[in-house]
């Protein structure tokens, strides 16, 4: 007979088995966790089937899921949460429009806004909405279409936004911050903060401007600097399990790899016929997830898997037409769940193969472009997406 300790051993190892299965858990931050590689260890929806949909929430922003399956969510100057059957449960005013917000284990939540010109940090209470504290952060306006806060695992508050890089204490005081020089577009340049395995080392990626820096997280010191000016609108470091990073540049259409210390693991050219990286996402496996899109105005482009080894492209999806932006998500199992801006979401198999597809935006919807688009999320075998027009989230699900 096993002895209780035993019993309870076995009975956690099985329930932790069953939620992955299963498809429970919790997507606490944009891009799903620290390394921001847009996926999760749980299993997604089998189908596709739209379970509800609710108006007033930011097209360009993201939902983050807790651990109860409360999903907080942005309407511009409104931080709203939300019960997992749609309804609102509270909302919070701001003076001034917010980043997406990323929520701690512990439950609060920390955006970033502006306020006369100058961006805050912001604590909040995730069950009543009310305010634990406000730190000043840099002169500049916030980029709202960006998460601009990571969170380290003993409760460090990293901040990219404005001109300055920083790290808070879980209770608001400053640890250490620096100051970009560049004037360059500096009120809207920085994405990240991304964290490497170790939680040694933070990224920020000055994505129209001065290249991608790596931070020590102690102390804020400057461990290496690739300043070549890669642009982009949407990319964010994605840091893999072995510390290797990932960025992309949209002029060159390339996928640049760097190695933990700085020096260039590749890069590669992705496409030489007028198409350029949108976004990067990892499977757990490591295999990149690049969305595409054609130059020019609505048409189309694709969906890449990528060797995150030599930058090899492993498989291609096409997307016919519209915006090929970045609401994707890749759950444990490797299938790809995206919205696209064509207004449908596309769930493909680890091969690249198209499981299914149903369109959640109506034809009328304006403005055409970009139907859907933001940030998607995944979580409690839900996909999240937020489509444009009337600022509609869209919860899918199985049948």
């Amino acid at each position: 007979m096993l002895r209780p300790t035993l019993k309870v051993i076995f009975l956690l190892l099985a329930l932790s088995l069953l939620l992955v299965v299963d498809g429970w858990g919790s997507w606490l931050t944009p891009h799903g966790n620290a390394r921001k590689t847009s996926s999760t260890e749980e299993a997604g929806p089998a189908g596709l089937t739209e379970k509800w949909r609710l108006e007033g929430v930011s097209v360009d922003s993201s939902v983050v899921v807790a651990n109860d399956g409360t999903i907080f969510a942005i309407d511009r100057k409104v931080l709203k949460a939300i019960s997992q059957l749609g309804k609102v449960l509270w909302t919070r005013s701001f003076d001034e429009s917010l980043s997406p917000p990323t929520l701690s284990s512990e439950g609060n939540l920390y955006l970033a806004t502006t306020l006369e010109k100058k961006s805050y940090v912001i604590a909040v209470d995730a069950a009543t909405g009310k305010t634990i504290w406000k730190a000043f952060h840099s002169p500049g306006v916030v980029n709202t279409w960006h998460s601009h806060i990571n969170l380290g695992s003993d409760g460090t508050v990293y901040v990219a936004t404005a001109h300055r890089a920083a790290a808070y204490s879980p209770g608001g005081v400053i640890k250490w911050q620096h100051t970009f020089l560049e004037e360059r577009y500096w009120n809207h340049c920085n994405t990240g903060p991304s964290l490497s395995p170790d939680e040694d080392t933070v990224y920020v990626f000055r994505r129209c401007s001065s290249g991608l820096y790596a931070f020590n997280t102690g102390d804020g010191t400057v461990k290496w600097h690739d300043n070549s000016e890669y642009k982009s609108d949407h990319v964010v470091p994605v840091v893999g399990r072995d510390g290797t990073v990932y960025i992309a540049d949209q002029v060159s259409s390339t996928l640049i790899a760097y190695w933990p210390n700085g020096k260039k693991k590749f890069k590669s050219t992705l496409s030489s016929d007028g198409e350029f990286p949108t976004f990067i996402a990892m499977r757990s496996d490591g295999i990149l997830i690049v969305t595409m899109q054609k130059k020019g105005a609505l048409k189309g482009g694709g969906i890449l898997a990528v060797s995150p080894d030599d930058g090899r492209v492993i498989w291609r999806y096409e997307i016919p037409k519209d915006d090929v932006g970045p609401p994707i998500a890749i759950d444990g199992r490797g299938k790809v769940y995206y919205g696209a801006g064509d207004g449908y979401v596309y769930l493909l198999d680890a091969e690249g193969r198209l499981e299914e597809r149903i369109h959640v935006v109506t034809e009328d919807a304006k403005p055409k472009a970009s139907q859907i688009h933001g940030y998607a999320a995944l979580s409690d075998g839900l996909f999240f997406v937020i489509s444009s027009g009337a600022d509609v989230l869209h919860v899918i699900g199985s049948e």
